[in-house]
């Protein structure tokens, strides 16, 4: 489904009711939706279940995806640095190209993702991060977090 801008801050908006415990908000479901080029940049999409979705050169700069369900999601040439996707589901995602420079991978499950010529740089993973098989996320540059406590 393709949105008008104004569609998609309605959903944003719901969905922050939704986070925040108010009980007039929704969750948003994006699923196998269409946000080519979409700027979502800063928003808060945590929890949010967006399986399939085309997210295809999409600006998703800080974007919160903590607990998202991502999986099958597209991200071609899609700008995530600094995204927070903290054991968001990516199960066979497809990042080609795709720049992940800062990311927080930690708990991610990026099981069969497609990780081809995607910019790792500074991505954060822990040891619950899990990877295609046989992927070395230090060889690209991602850094595992430290084990202490803050």
């Amino acid at each position: 489904m393709k949105y008008l801008y104004e569609d998609l801050v309605v959903i944003f908006n719901l969905h922050r009711q939704f986070l925040d415990g108010n009980p007039a908000g929704k969750k948003a479901n994006l699923s196998g939706d269409d946000l080519f080029g979409v700027n979502l940049m800063d928003i808060d999409l945590s929890g949010a279940e967006m399986a399939g979705i085309s997210l295809r050169r999409a600006l998703l700069f800080r974007t919160n995806l903590t607990g998202a369900n991502l999986k099958r999601a597209n991200f071609k040439h899609a700008v995530i640095e600094g995204a927070i996707m903290k054991d968001a589901n990516l199960k066979h995602a497809v990042f080609k190209g795709v720049n992940l420079q800062l990311a927080d991978l930690r708990g991610a499950n990026l099981e069969e993702a497609d990780l081809d010529d995607a910019d790792m740089v500074g991505a954060i993973y822990d040891q619950n991060t899990r990877w295609p098989q046989n992927f070395d996320p230090q060889a690209v540059g991602a850094v595992l977090a430290s084990t202490e406590t803050a």
